[in-house]
């Protein structure tokens, strides 16, 4: 059975994060989450 454990945090989200995707050049990742929000991030 695998256990099931939290990896990363977003802390810029309020709520869960859904969907997480790096761009093509790996600089840049953008964030969705459950509070309608998207996010861009540096990497």
């Amino acid at each position: 059975m695998r256990t099931l454990k939290l990896r990363e945090d977003l802390p810029g989200h309020a709520d869960e994060v859904f969907s997480v995707d790096w761009s093509p050049d790996g600089e840049k990742v953008a964030s969705g989450g459950k509070d309608r929000l998207l996010k861009l991030w540096m990497s």
